[in-house]
This record gives C-alpha cells, structure tokens and sequence, in this order.
C-alpha cells in the first residue's frame, strides 16, 4: 500500500510526493484552463510522483501559509494549518457526495485562539492539535499544549479537551500519535522530544 506523505515547504505551502526532495517543482492538480482546479475522490486522487508538487493551488495552497496537513483513515477529511504573521488557524475541507471536496474552511473548534499541527487518531474518531488557548479561563493565553476534540454526528466535533502531559507546560507542539495511543511531541523552549504513556489515570 502506497503511504500518502504531506510535506511542509515554510514558503510555499503543501507539497504531495513520495520520495525524498530538496523543494517543490511543479503543482499538482492543477488545470491548465482553469488555475483553480478542485480535488476530488479519496484522499484528493493524490497520485505517485517522482518529483514534489505543490497540492491543488489556489484550493489549498493560497498566498498564505499552509502546513501540517492530515487525512482521515479513509482520506475524506482533510484538516491543516493557515498561517499569516500574527495568526495560526486550522482549517478543513471533505469529500462529498459529488466526488469533490468543499470549499475550505475555519474547524469549529479554531477560529479564536492560535492553532496549529492538527492530527487524526489512527481510528479517525479524534483530532489532536496544538493552541495557546488558555487552559484557565482567566488567561489570556498560554504556552502552546495539545488538544483533542472528537467526533460526533453530521461532521461535529466536541469542546477541545486538554491533553494533561507530565511535567511543566513549556510549549508542547508538533504530536504524533501511535496506534496504542502513546503520544511523541516536542517542547518548544528547548527543542526536546518527549514521549506520553496513556494509563487508566492520563498519561505517564
């Protein structure tokens, strides 16, 4: 089975490709009569390339900052990052009934706080992300933590709940999750990575 990889280019947005590379070479989906081409099928009928391209331009990838995308297992979902100076969000678009995919938008749960590096659980019931939300209410913001909402009926997500990681609260970003649930993430401040247990009491 071909592994799907999305990979982050900083000044140009998400690539698709296969294979090692030094930067993107091409744009993928793109129409030659129309600039504005949408994906459609599963998992946007993303296909094998030798080389990277930039993913659906103008539909995805637009002058902002683009990053950090994740598929659902059965890659009708799809939600990444949008970034400009000040701001991260996160946004999504999915498969519908047509074969196509909607029009991007803000995920219910990101549209106050600074969000960033989405990530679906292997089950596609869960995504987790990075905020600075405050995890008290009485906070303007915080250091960056991870988050998980899940999924409920007609594409809704629950209220973000706080994934409680041991030790302190310096930054957690940029997670990935396996499939027993352990949890590897980086702490910002000093560029470490740390891996969270899952036990019947949180994480170890």
């Amino acid at each position: 089975m071909t592994r799907l990889t999305i990979y982050i280019f900083w000044t140009v947005g998400l690539c698709a490709l296969n294979t090692s590379c030094s930067g993107p070479t091409s744009e993928y989906g793109q129409n030659k009569n129309n600039r504005q081409a949408i994906p459609n099928g599963a998992f946007m009928s993303i296909e094998q390339t030798d080389n990277p391209v930039l993913l659906y331009p103008d539909f995805i990838n637009t002058p902002m900052g683009e990053y950090n995308g994740t598929f659902n297992p059965g890659g009708t979902e799809f939600f990444y990052t949008v970034s400009n100076i000040w701001h991260n969000v996160i946004v999504s678009t999915r498969l519908q009934d047509d074969g196509t995919w909607s029009k991007p938008t803000f995920a219910s749960f990101s549209v106050k706080h600074d969000e960033f590096d989405p990530l679906f659980s292997p089950d596609g019931q869960s995504l987790y992300y990075s905020s600075h939300r405050p995890v008290i209410d009485t906070l303007d913001s915080s250091p960056s933590n991870i988050w998980k909402v899940k999924k409920g009926e007609n594409n809704t997500w629950s209220d973000p709940e706080l994934i409680e990681l041991y030790g302190p609260r310096k930054g957690n970003y940029f997670s990935s999750l396996t499939e027993s649930g352990t949890i590897y993430f980086n702490i910002w401040n000093t560029g470490d990575m740390y891996k969270a247990i899952p036990v019947d009491t949180g994480y170890v």
